[in-house]
């Protein structure tokens, strides 16, 4: 399992190297310090035996890539604070569904990264993403989020 969660963790730092991102990691990070923000995590939400056999099992992998950032990262002094703070979840939601004029998803984006990665030959990626958004107080700090979830099927020759 930790193998698919770093190859697409290189895989997104690689793809989303253009945004505003400033760190990647593999697993959840609760509560990451406001310079590191916003942050990559991915992480696996469940993993299901699908099928057991003598030559190769196979598994199924539900899979979520977060983004974290500050609501307030938008916000300076001389703005009005709503206008920053729509800002900031903007920047997250162009982050994870960002489209062209042919309504095709942004190749620095959630979206057209999935659409561009291939595993290797044990993974099977399945196009069934799931995105929501999310705003929370922290110990004084608002934070907002995106998550896509979708689902890895990896075969594991025995």
């Amino acid at each position: 399992m930790y193998a698919i969660l770093d190859e697409l963790k290189t895989a997104f730092a690689s793809a989303l190297s253009s945004t505003s991102i400033k760190k990647y990691y593999v697993g959840k990070v609760h509560n990451s310090p406001i310079n590191y923000l916003p942050v990559f995590m991915v992480y696996a939400e469940q993993s299901t035996l699908i099928s057991r056999s003598t030559a190769r099992d196979r598994w199924q992998h539900i899979i979520t890539i977060e983004v974290l950032t500050n609501a307030y990262n938008k916000v300076n002094q001389d703005g009005v604070e709503a206008d920053g703070v729509l800002d900031a979840q903007k920047e997250i939601w162009d982050l994870f569904a960002g489209v062209d004029g042919d309504n095709e998803f942004n190749a620095a984006t959630i979206g057209g990264a999935l659409e561009g990665i291939i595993l290797g030959t044990d993974y099977l990626y399945h196009h069934d993403i799931v995105i929501e958004y999310s705003q929370e107080n922290v110990d004084g700090t608002v934070y907002y989020s995106g998550k896509a979830t979708f689902t890895i099927d990896e075969f594991k020759t025995r």
